[in-house]
């Protein structure tokens, strides 16, 4: 009992040293492994550059020039550049976040470090919002702050603040949203007029939807809470009315150059992935089955539920000591259903029923993406990102139900959430060593600091005026009718990211050198700046 009147007595310092932890926990080696994958891609289309150049045939695509500069390459780009690069490169998708991000890059520059603070910043936002979510509705400033706390040590919120993806941005305002949501039910039921509240859950919608269109089935769990649960038919008029908004918009931009080609594109990855899944399946992407999807959905709800997070090793100890997790988790979880079916306050239980709903459909929708595909690649964490918050609250609707249980069995129920607590410590140190469980990318060896930047160092140290400086290239197709060969010329526009923009050095890509980047010196040798050997430095 000290101890809850110590946090009810001191709440806003209590909350700003969670702040404080969460900001350490994600600032530490933020910038220490290089951008991987996707982040790629935020970087090319927050810059306005399309991936093989596309639109850059003043520079790394020249007609009749092999010679290019840095200079060149940053040529001023505009919105059908963006478009052109979001387009060609991320399905079209994330257009809010990728946009924000380069003028966030204007300022801050395009380190790793900078690319992923916008990440760290609105996860930290996320948290204090989470406070106020939970400390508003369930009117529990002690649930609230264990909300808080929960999110701070977070293996999964602490990855996605290290990763320049729109992820992190999608769930502020997808809590946002179910924040707003709440309050304008409110506010209706007590007589009140939320018109401006009606116009920020649209707008919220609209903006989630501009990070991530695979949000889309939150706000089906939206309607169907209202359905259930509201009985105001002003209100029912406002919803339509907000939801004018998310429509509008994201039409709009499935109509312009940028988002035109995304159904396109998701069709072909599918067949793509489904020629992956038959000849070459692994523990990610398989054919669509029953076993299948539910082999690939246990690491799913592993990271989505902190209670459990961390999916076993192959040992048989650890294996043992996950099963034992996982029972106790059943059982706080079967004490939570019966503390909610006892609850005689109608407004606490239908908002117990919607974290239930918030928490677990969003499971559902990847089976039914799954079988929709024919694959099971889109079952994975981060497109369940918007949903995971509303799983916190529900752990820590758990451990205080278990907590004022009269009973001895939340005792052992404690021990093992304490011996997870452990575990979760351990997962931490696995994402900042580079060695994490698939959240987001899973790499058999860490990852270096990011090479490309490396060399645009390197490049700037040794070159003299008269030399040039050749990156490697590889054949990727040959070109439709003409049967001319393409080749890559990303990494010299990977490292021209990180090289001064009015530098005038001499560049050319070298169609006959797949791995290095080397400068030719005036009187004809050459000097080594960077060995790729193959995909073992390119992430």
């Amino acid at each position: 009992m000290q101890i809850q009147q110590f946090l009810k007595q001191n709440t806003n310092f209590v909350l700003i040293g969670i702040v404080v932890l969460a900001f350490g926990l994600r600032y530490y080696k933020i910038g220490e492994h290089g951008l991987a994958g996707d982040e790629k891609y935020s970087l090319f289309v927050s810059q306005f550059v399309t991936y093989e150049g596309n639109n850059q045939h003043d520079s790394v695509r020249k007609p009749n020039d092999k010679y290019f500069t840095p200079k060149e390459f940053w040529s001023e780009k505009s919105l059908p550049d963006f478009f052109d690069s979001i387009a060609r490169l991320d399905t079209g998708n994330g257009a809010l976040y990728t946009y924000s991000l380069h003028y966030w890059t204007n300022v801050f520059g395009v380190s790793d470090k900078s690319m992923r603070m916008p990440s760290l910043i609105f996860n930290l936002f996320t948290i204090v919002l989470l406070f106020v979510f939970v400390k508003e509705h369930f009117r529990s400033q002690n649930l609230a702050l264990l909300a808080a706390f929960l999110a701070a040590v977070s293996p999964f919120y602490i990855n996605y603040s290290q990763v320049a993806r729109n992820y992190s941005i999608n769930m502020f305002f997808a809590l946002l949203a179910t924040h707003l949501l709440l309050k304008i039910i409110q506010e209706e039921e007590s007589s009140q007029k939320p018109v401006w509240k009606y116009v920020f859950y649209g707008c919220c919608a609209l903006a989630c939807e501009l990070c991530h269109f695979a949000t889309f089935p939150l706000f089906l769990i939206h309607a169907l809470f209202v359905v259930i649960f509201f009985r105001q038919k002003r209100g029912y008029i406002g919803f339509t009315l907000a939801a004018i908004i998310p429509l509008v918009g994201a039409l709009a931009w499935l109509n312009c150059d940028g988002g035109r080609w995304l159904f396109d594109y998701v069709a072909n990855s599918v067949k793509t992935y489904n020629q992956m899944a038959l000849e070459t399946p692994d523990d990610y992407l398989n054919v669509a089955n029953l076993k299948n999807i539910l082999k690939q959905l246990r690491h799913v709800i592993s990271a989505m539920f902190l209670l459990i997070d961390g999916y076993p090793s192959q040992t048989v100890f650890y294996k043992k000591i996950y099963l034992l997790i996982i029972l106790s988790a059943l059982l706080g979880f079967f004490v939570f259903v019966q503390k909610s079916l006892k609850t005689s306050d109608k407004q606490q239980f239908r908002l117990r029923v919607f974290i239930v709903l918030l928490s677990f459909i969003p499971l559902l929708t990847l089976i039914v993406f799954a079988y929709q595909d024919g694959n099971t690649f889109r079952i994975m964490p981060r497109y369940l990102a918007y949903s995971y918050c509303f799983s916190l609250v529900l752990i820590s609707l758990i451990i205080k139900d278990l907590w004022n249980k009269k009973s001895i069995v939340k005792f052992p129920i404690y021990a093992v959430f304490a011996v997870q607590f452990f575990m979760v410590l351990h997962l931490i140190n696995t994402i900042w060593d580079d060695n994490a469980p698939r959240y987001f990318m899973y790499f058999s060896e860490p990852r270096q600091a990011n090479t490309y930047e490396f060399s645009a160092k390197a490049i700037q140290r040794v070159y003299a005026k008269g030399d040039t400086v050749l990156y490697p290239s590889v054949f990727i197709e040959k070109r439709g009718g003409v049967g001319m060969p393409s080749y890559s010329v990303s990494d010299a526009q990977l490292t021209n990211f990180y090289l001064p923009k009015d530098s005038e050095i001499i560049q050319r890509v070298d169609f006959n050198e797949e791995n290095k980047i080397i400068i030719k010196k005036a009187n004809g040798s050459e000097k080594l700046i960077f060995d790729f050997k193959g995909a073992k430095y390119r992430y």
